[in-house]
């Protein structure tokens, strides 16, 4: 894939930067290139699989949806993934 447009222009890195390559990294099973790609992507990928496993579990068994997302609906939650998606932007912005 090509390179990031605002890292090419504005030569810093991307917000999201090395998203795309830490799922590929996860998904062939190498968490640890995954991680130190972009700890989000890594830690996005591990989420993106259990949504698909709760997915099914919904589907086979007709659990509902908020139950099982109901402890992920407050607040502190939110806080912790927003300041862990700054966090690894800041650790991209110093592996730059």
């Amino acid at each position: 894939m090509p390179a990031c447009g605002g890292a090419v222009s504005l030569d810093a890195p991307c917000r999201t930067g090395g998203m795309t390559t830490a799922f590929a990294h996860a998904a062939e099973g190498d968490m640890l290139a995954s991680l130190i790609t972009q700890p989000a992507g890594a830690v996005g990928s591990v989420a993106a699989a259990l949504l698909v496993w709760a997915g099914g579990w919904i589907a086979l068994t007709g659990a509902r949806l908020h139950v099982l997302a109901r402890p992920l609906m407050r607040g502190r939650v939110g806080w912790i993934m927003l300041a862990g998606v700054l966090a690894a932007w800041g650790y991209k912005a110093i592996v730059w």
